[in-house]
């Protein structure tokens, strides 16, 4: 009960864009501001300004951990974009708030990090994909 009054409080349910990341409630990071790209046959890259409370955010813990992007639409409807933490570093802190920048990416991306390379014989594009996404879960 109590977990849920915080939330209800909680500067993230007075924004139009909130941003949620595997964070403790009390870490929270509120967006700040954003911006990147979207386009056909290509992954998305969105660079998030973030604010903290907390200036000693564990910053290796973040990256490759899901995190979404919630944006209030006009029409009242939301807009959900979900990645994982590719980037994260702390920019700068003056003892009251800490600012982090961080880059949201799709799952895909985690497979452009591979620098050695695989020959599939004999296999449908199919059972590649299969054996590839495997390894990543």
């Amino acid at each position: 009960m109590l977990m849920e009054l915080t939330k209800i409080f909680s500067p993230q349910n007075r924004r139009l864009i909130k941003f949620t990341s595997p964070i403790a409630s009390q870490q929270e990071l509120l967006l700040e501001r954003f911006s990147g790209s979207e386009g056909l046959s290509t992954l998305f890259s969105f660079e998030l300004s973030l604010i903290s409370q907390d200036a000693r955010l564990e910053l290796k813990s973040l990256i490759g951990q899901p995190a979404s992007l919630d944006i209030e639409l006009a029409s009242g409807e939301s807009r959900y974009i979900h990645g994982f933490i590719s980037r994260f570093s702390l920019q700068k802190s003056d003892g009251g708030l800490a600012c982090y920048s961080a880059t949201l990416s799709p799952w895909l991306w985690m497979l452009s990090r591979r620098f050695d390379s695989r020959i599939f014989q004999d296999q449908t594009i199919e059972d590649i994909l299969r054996t590839v996404f495997a390894h990543y879960g």
